[in-house]
């Protein structure tokens, strides 16, 4: 929410957040700041609807790269965040910025999208950037977007394979969706790029009472054979095939997912963060 007034307005409003001291002037910044990530989140919404997944993924080969002329700067990262996960694919969103293509990249845990950009920059593709494994920024001339496309696909082809391929650390079945291995699994935070939160398949389950949240995620109940129920969400856009299964498909699956503790009105309970499924 914070991050919002820099994205798609003044980035003093969250300044003057950070600084207030009277109640008033909190107040007053506060909803300033709502109605501005509100006006962000409708304006990502309708980019997103708009966009022809078909037609991305058919003109891309392994790196998704799309140019949105009139998009706003201050939106590229989460609309390259967005189409990175429906495609588990590399993905960088350019904008028209002056004279440049200014992007911004999200990257796979296989491929160092920091160590392109500065590739890039050595051989005067990119003219300036920067950036870590999963995620960075950069600018071209407009002139060299075909040329930037062909190279950091020809760059995706030496140095990765198995691109789309999750993998997880173990197989475990739902009853070990409790508490006492969550607070094992926490032994291990903070995690991060290096110190990834764990995946598991869990086979034998079945989708129940599945539904769809605010009009992007899927939430389920997931089922097994010996009664144990655990709720599910998908963060996975809900145009995406996963979403489509999870909202129709009704023999036993396998998934691929991560345990995550949620809070609601000051009750914790156990979710599966769902990554993945396989009929």
């Amino acid at each position: 929410m914070i991050n919002s007034s820099g994205r798609i307005g003044n980035p003093n409003k969250a300044v003057n957040l950070l600084i207030a001291s009277e109640n008033e002037l909190i107040d007053k910044s506060i909803n300033e700041l709502i109605e501005l990530n509100n006006k962000r989140k409708d304006i990502e919404e309708n980019i997103i609807k708009n966009l022809d997944f078909s037609r991305i993924n058919n003109k891309n080969t392994n790196v998704i790269i799309i140019k949105l002329s009139s998009v706003n700067e201050g939106l590229i990262g989460i609309l390259a965040s967005k189409i990175k996960e429906y495609f588990n694919k590399p993905s960088i969103v350019f904008t028209q910025s002056g004279n440049y293509l200014k992007g911004s990249a999200r990257s796979t845990e296989n491929f160092n999208i920091g160590q392109l950009i500065n590739f890039g920059i050595n051989k005067g593709i990119i003219k300036h950037g920067g950036g870590h494994n999963l995620a960075a920024g950069l600018l071209i001339e407009k002139n060299k977007f075909n040329e930037f496309k062909n190279f950091i696909n020809l760059f995706h082809n030496k140095i990765v394979k198995n691109n789309n391929i999750k993998k997880y650390v173990s197989k475990i079945n739902l009853g070990a969706v409790n508490q006492n291995f969550y607070n094992e699994l926490c032994l291990m935070e903070p995690f991060g790029p290096n110190n990834q939160n764990p995946v598991f398949l869990i086979e034998n389950v079945s989708i129940i009472k599945s539904s769809v949240i605010k009009n992007k995620f899927v939430s389920c109940i997931l089922k097994s054979k010996i009664n144990k129920s655990v709720s599910a969400i998908s963060f996975n856009l809900i145009n995406s095939e996963i979403s489509k299964y999870l909202l129709n498909y009704k023999k036993e699956i396998k998934i691929l997912a991560q345990i995550k503790q949620k809070t609601w009105n000051n009750n914790k309970s156990l979710q599966l963060n769902i990554l993945d499924v396989v009929i």
